[in-house]
C-alpha cells in the first residue's frame, strides 16, 4: 500500500475509534456536551415529572413484539381467573400475591399486587428511582372460570377498564419509574403469546375482534390521560395483526404521522425512507447509551458520579470531578478503587442491575436488521431481540455462531467486566488491539445504511469525528447499476444504495421504471451517505459538520415541541418520548408491507375483502393439490412461506400427513425459553409445552 493510502486508512480508522468513543464521552441522550449541569443530571436520574402545563397533552398506544415480564414499565396487567389463580408462566414474588377480595370476578375485576407487610413497603419506598425497582403488577380477571372458555368481549373490556383505572391511580400520581417523560402501562394481547391455558384455548371469540376492541379502549384511555400504554405480545402473528388493525382504525396511522408533529410531511418521508431501507435489508443499527437510559440506567455523567461516590470520594470531590474530562475522571476513580479491574466490577454491578429493556430497545429490536453495533455495556438490546423472536450472536465472544443477526459490543459487556472500555488507558489499548472490531465497523459503514440512535449531538467528539471522517468520504457518489443490481462500476467508493434526502423526488420502490434510478430512488452520481442519525435536538451549527456524511433527523424539529419552559432534563425526556413514537411509526410502516395473518382464521375480521379473496384462493389451491405435488422439494419451500403468512401448524400437518412437523410458533417458544434466566424454571417448562395460541 502506498504511504498516502496508509495515511488515509489510518485517518479513517481513527475516525471509527472516535465514533465508537462518542457514547462514552457523550454518554446517553444528555451527554457532557449537552450542557446538562450536575444538578440537572440528578434530576434526570430521579426522573421527576415535568410541570403540569408542560407535560404532553395525552398518551400514546405502543404495540410491542416483546415479553411484558421483561419490559421497563410502571404498571402491568397480570391475567388471572375468577379464582385468582396465577399461572406458572408469570413469576410473582410471594409478598406481592394479593388477597382475593369479595366479589372478585363479578363486580371487582382488577386488584393491585402490593407488598403485604410494612417492611416490604418500606423496602419498596427505598427502591424508588433505583434501576432494580420492579413494575407494579395488577391482576385482572380476563379469564372465565367456566370450562376455560374465553370471556365475551364486553366482560374482557370491563376488566380492562378497571385495570386502566387502577393503573392511572397508581402511575398518574407518581414519577415514572424508569425516567420516561410519561409513565408507561403495559398489558398483553388477550389470547396470544404467553398467557394461561384457559385464555389461549378455543376459537369462541375471534382474536382479531378482541384486538380491535382492546385498541378502542386503550386509545380512549390514552386520549384522556397523560400516560402511555404498551400492548405487548411475543406472538409475531398477533403483533402484526395489532399493528395493521391500528393502522386501519386510527387517523394518525392512516396519515402516517401523529397530530402533534411539527412537520408531518417530513415525519412521513423519514419513516417511509427508513422503512424502505429496512425492508430491502440495507439498514444496520449503531446504538448509544441514550437507548438504555429509560431502562433505568445512568447517563455517562451520572455513572461517573455513582462510581466516584462508591469508591469513597466526598461530595466536594465529586463536584470537582465534573470538570474533568470523562476519561480522566474514570482514571481517577480507578486509582481510588485499587485498579481498573475493581472499578470495572463496580460498573458491571451498576449497569447489570437493570434487568428490563426499555421501550426503545423493544422498538429497535422489531426492525429487520442483519448487523448492529453498540457502545453500551448492558445486555438489554440482546434481551429485546430474543423476546421478539430473533436469534442474535454477540461479538466478539460468539464468533462463528451468527444466525439471524449479530451485535458487536465495541466497549465490552457486563457479563465480562474486564472487557469494559472505561479509562483513557482502555481507549489506547482498544485502538491497538481491536483491529477486527474496527474492521467490522468499517465494513458496516461501507456496505449498509447505518441508523445511529442514542447519541448526543452537542459533544466535542463530533468535531473530531467530522474532521477525520469527511476527508475519506466527501464526494463519494453512487455508481451506475449493472444489470439492474446495486453493484457499482464507478471509480468512486463502492457502496450499497443509500437513502435519498427528502425532496429529491425519489418515491418508494421501483424508481418509477427509470433504469438509472435504484429501488429506493437513487440516481447515479448522487452523494453517498454513511447513514442517518436520529438526534433528539437540532443544532444548525454542529449539524453542518456532518453535511455529506450523515443524514441528520432531529426529532425536536419533526416531532412536537414541549409546551412551556422546561428544564433540560425534562425537555430531553420529552424528545426521547417523541423518538419512541417515531420508531413506533417506523415499525408500523414496515409491518404494513408484511403479511403474517393472511392464512390464520383467528384474524379473519382484520382482513380486507381483497385479502379474504386471496386467502380463499390459496385454501382452494392447497385443497386441490395432488399427493405427488406435496412430495416435491419446491413444495417444502412454499410451505415455509405459507407458515410465515399465518398457516397454522395443524393445517400443515394435515396437509403433508406429518404430525412431527413444527411451525414457527413452537420454535419461537423454544427460542424464548432458552433465552430466559436459569432461575425462571416454571416459565421455561411452560414454554416448551406443545404449541398453543394464536400463531400455532
Amino acid at each position: 500500500m502506498a504511504p498516502r493510502s496508509i495515511a488515509r486508512s489510518s485517518t479513517f480508522v481513527s475516525a471509527l475509534v472516535a465514533l465508537a468513543s462518542l457514547a462514552l464521552c457523550g454518554h446517553g441522550a444528555a451527554g457532557r456536551g449537552d450542557g446538562e449541569s450536575g444538578g440537572a443530571a440528578k434530576l434526570r436520574a430521579r426522573a421527576a415529572p415535568a410541570p403540569e402545563a408542560s407535560a404532553p397533552d395525552c398518551g400514546h398506544v405502543f404495540i410491542l413484539n416483546t415479553d411484558i415480564r421483561l419490559l421497563a414499565c410502571d404498571v402491568w396487567l397480570l391475567p388471572v381467573s375468577r379464582e385468582m389463580a396465577i399461572d406458572r408462566v408469570w413469576s410473582l414474588s410471594p409478598t406481592q400475591q394479593p388477597h382475593r377480595p369479595r366479589g372478585f370476578g363479578r363486580d371487582v375485576l382488577a386488584v393491585p399486587c402490593r407488598e403485604k407487610t410494612e417492611v416490604d413497603q418500606r423496602r419498596r419506598a427505598q427502591e424508588r428511582f433505583r434501576t432494580y425497582e420492579s413494575p407494579l403488577p395488577i391482576v385482572a380477571d380476563v379469564i372465565s372460570a367456566h370450562g376455560g372458555a374465553k370471556k365475551r368481549a364486553p366482560e374482557l373490556m370491563e376488566a380492562l377498564r378497571q385495570f386502566l383505572a387502577l393503573a392511572a391511580a397508581e402511575a398518574g400520581t407518581k414519577p415514572a419509574r424508569f425516567g420516561r417523560a410519561l409513565p408507561l402501562v403495559a398489558l398483553p394481547i388477550f389470547g396470544a403469546g404467553l398467557a394461561s391455558d384457559e385464555l389461549l384455548r378455543g376459537d369462541e371469540l375471534q382474536l382479531g375482534e378482541t384486538i380491535s376492541a382492546t385498541l378502542d379502549v386503550l386509545h380512549a384511555f390514552a386520549r384522556s390521560h397523560r400516560i402511555d400504554v404498551a400492548l405487548c405480545t411475543i406472538d409475531n402473528a398477533a403483533f402484526g395483526a395489532a399493528l395493521n388493525a391500528r393502522r386501519k382504525r386510527y387517523p394518525d396511522f392512516v396519515a402516517r404521522a401523529p397530530p402533534h408533529a411539527r412537520e408531518p410531511e417530513r415525519w412521513r418521508d423519514e419513516v417511509e425512507r427508513l422503512a424502505q431501507l429496512s425492508l430491502e435489508g440495507q439498514l444496520a443499527l449503531f446504538l448509544g447509551a441514550g437507548v438504555s437510559i429509560n431502562a433505568g440506567l445512568p447517563s455517562w455523567p451520572q455513572l461517573l458520579e455513582q462510581l466516584a461516590t462508591a469508591v469513597g470520594f466526598s461530595e466536594a470531590a465529586c463536584m470537582q470531578m465534573r470538570h474533568l474530562d470523562p476519561l480522566e475522571a474514570a482514571t481517577v476513580c480507578a486509582a481510588r478503587a485499587g485498579g481498573e479491574a475493581q472499578l470495572k466490577e463496580l460498573v458491571s454491578a451498576i449497569v447489570g442491575s437493570a434487568k428490563r429493556h426499555s421501550l426503545q430497545h423493544a422498538l429497535l429490536a422489531a426492525l429487520p436488521f442483519r448487523g448492529a453495533i453498540t457502545t453500551n455495556y448492558d445486555e438489554l438490546f440482546e434481551q429485546a431481540v430474543r423476546c421478539a423472536g430473533g436469534d442474535i450472536a454477540v461479538l466478539p465472544t460468539q464468533i462463528g455462531t451468527v444466525r439471524d443477526a449479530w451485535l458487536l459490543k465495541m466497549h465490552g459487556s457486563v457479563d465480562r467486566p474486564r472487557s469494559i472500555v472505561l479509562t483513557r488507558a482502555d481507549y489506547v489499548r482498544f485502538s491497538k488491539e481491536q483491529a477486527a472490531s474496527e474492521g467490522l465497523l468499517q465494513g458496516l459503514l461501507l456496505t449498509q445504511h447505518v441508523l445511529f440512535v442514542g447519541f448526543g449531538m452537542r459533544d466535542e467528539n463530533w468535531c473530531r469525528i467530522s474532521a477525520s471522517v469527511k476527508a475519506p468520504f466527501k464526494g463519494a457518489t453512487w455508481g451506475h447499476a449493472a444489470s439492474g443490481g446495486h453493484g457499482s462500476a464507478s471509480a468512486h467508493v463502492q457502496r450499497a444504495p443509500r437513502a435519498h434526502l427528502p425532496g429529491t423526488g425519489a418515491s418508494g420502490a421501483g424508481g418509477g421504471g427509470n433504469d438509472d434510478v435504484d429501488s429506493i430512488g437513487h440516481a447515479p452520481g448522487a452523494r453517498a451517505l454513511l447513514g442517518t442519525i436520529l438526534s433528539l435536538q437540532a443544532d444548525d451549527v454542529l449539524d453542518e459538520l456532518w453535511e455529506g456524511i450523515l443524514h441528520v433527523t432531529p426529532i425536536d424539529a419533526v416531532g412536537a415541541r414541549p409546551a412551556g419552559q422546561l428544564a433540560s432534563c425534562h425537555e430531553l425526556a420529552a424528545h426521547a418520548r417523541s423518538l419512541e413514537i417515531f420508531l413506533d411509526f417506523l415499525v408500523s410502516e414496515i409491518e404494513s408491507k408484511r403479511c403474517r395473518v393472511l392464512l390464520n382464521p383467528k384474524f379473519t375480521s382484520l382482513l380486507s375483502p381483497n385479502s379474504r379473496a386471496l386467502r380463499h384462493s390459496l385454501e382452494r389451491f392447497l385443497a386441490d393439490l395432488p399427493t405427488e405435488a406435496k412430495m416435491s422439494g419446491a413444495f417444502k419451500q412454499l410451505l415455509a412461506t405459507l407458515l410465515i403468512m399465518g398457516l397454522r401448524t395443524e393445517a400443515v400437518r394435515a396437509l403433508v400427513a406429518d404430525q412431527t412437523l413444527e411451525g414457527p410458533y413452537h420454535r419461537r417458544m423454544s427460542k424464548l425459553a432458552n433465552s430466559l434466566p436459569n432461575n425462571v424454571r416454571s416459565y421455561r417448562s411452560a414454554l416448551t409445552q406443545p404449541s398453543r395460541g394464536a400463531g400455532r
